[in-house]
């Protein structure tokens, strides 16, 4: 799409925050967000808006997309503050020799929602809330849909088998 005032939404990356922690995904601008454009919009040639500006350090910036924007909206309505859900793995787009895609799980996190719902190091997990998982944006997208303190069911497959696990999703 055509980006107003010239800057170009160049591709969805994985930001790297200063103070600690990950923005991932987010709209990637070619130009300079000065703090006077923080929290404004950038739309498109059309005026339809793809997200909201966020300065960071240095001045570079980054546009939160729109979809995340609207969920974060929906939650602050309904429970006055927005609470991102929060498994705590980290996972790899995999397939294993019977042909199932998913995100093989490499870390489960000590005291995590995974950890007590008996998520495993190794094990494939092919779906969360019903949505298929292909690549670790795809699981990002699927938590930014859902809240802390939701339940939800994630489908694993190991030892041959798909298992259905129940996730209290926390938050961070």
């Amino acid at each position: 799409p055509r980006i107003h005032q010239g800057m170009i939404a160049q591709r969805l990356s994985r930001k790297i925050l200063p103070m600690g922690g990950v923005l991932e995904p987010s709209l990637e601008i070619d130009g300079n967000i000065n703090s006077s454009m923080s929290g404004g919009f950038l739309l498109d040639g059309d005026g339809k808006i793809l997200g909201m500006n966020s300065t960071m350090p240095r001045g570079s910036g980054m546009t939160i997309e729109i979809r995340q924007l609207n969920e974060l909206v929906r939650q602050i309505r309904e429970n006055g503050t927005a609470k991102p859900a929060y498994i705590g793995i980290t996972t790899a787009p995999a397939r294993d020799s019977d042909g199932h895609e998913g995100l093989v799980i490499t870390e489960v996190e000590e005291d995590s929602p995974a950890r007590l719902a008996d998520l495993k190091t190794g094990d494939l997990l092919l779906s969360l809330n019903g949505e298929m998982l292909n690549q670790p944006k795809d699981l990002f997208f699927v938590l930014r849909t859902l809240a802390a303190g939701q339940v939800t069911e994630a489908v694993v497959h190991r030892g041959g088998n798909n298992e259905v696990l129940s996730i209290t999703l926390g938050e961070r």
